[in-house]
């Protein structure tokens, strides 16, 4: 863990991510609906039946929370500051396997 959130830190500031009152099909309609505003954001986990996450750009990903809320959809940002569970993580994906690759 330790190891992870050092190798982590050189991601800070290039994403964010946000939750969503809705299902992952319903996430992925809005992220549909916003097209070019919502350009590079993704599900990042599905927590529930009405929970999804999404991730992405910082810009991307509050347009996708301002978008569901004009629509009346619950959505809020995730206090963290790089994109989890979305290709911004591949930037670090060689350097965590030799990290992690013994354990």
């Amino acid at each position: 863990v330790a190891q992870r959130s050092k190798v982590l830190r050189r991601l800070a500031g290039g994403g964010a991510m946000a939750s969503l009152g809705v299902g992952q099909e319903r996430a992925g309609q809005l992220l549909s609906g916003l097209g070019d505003q919502a350009a590079g954001v993704g599900v990042a986990a599905v927590n529930g039946p009405s929970s999804t996450v999404v991730s992405g750009p910082p810009e991307q990903v509050a347009a996708v929370v301002a978008g569901c809320q004009e629509v009346g959809e619950r959505a809020r940002l995730i206090e963290v500051d790089y994109a989890s569970h979305g290709p911004q993580v591949d930037e670090i994906r060689e350097e965590l396997n030799d990290l992690l690759g013994g354990v």
